[in-house]
């Protein structure tokens, strides 16, 4: 696979995760009613929405993580269907690709959550700055 396709595509894997993590904080941890009365209930709720949902996007929209690619690649070393060389080199290259995608992604996000809670931390005068 090209290194600029593994690039996007770690990015939209990233883009992902960080979309099931908003989610995972707006509807699980948004439920002080519940919380109060059946503990259980909000916990199940706030496992159910995070990472399950992150990791079925990844899945069923084909994008790359850098641990199922290294699954990939380690088992094929091990059924010698790849030697070691070309092992180190598509590692070093992915891992490059995809660590930079999601520092990339991880960049945005924070930069965009930030501005978004300063514009309704301003708008509803409540956070204390």
């Amino acid at each position: 696979m090209y290194r600029w396709k593994v690039f996007w595509l770690a990015i939209l894997a990233g883009a992902y995760i960080g979309l099931g993590a908003a989610f995972f904080l707006s509807v699980g941890g948004q439920m002080p009613g519940v919380q109060s009365t059946n503990l259980g209930l909000q916990k199940l709720v706030l496992g159910a929405f995070g990472l399950p949902m992150s990791l079925g996007l990844i899945l069923v929209c084909g994008a790359e993580l850098l641990t199922a690619n290294s699954a990939y690649i380690s088992a094929a070393v091990f059924e010698v269907n790849c030697c070691l060389h070309l092992f180190d080199v598509w590692l070093f290259q992915n891992l490059t690709c995809e660590v930079v995608a999601s520092r990339m992604t991880v960049l945005l996000q924070c930069i965009s959550v930030h501005f978004w809670c300063m514009r309704t931390c301003h708008s509803a005068c409540s956070c204390g700055t």
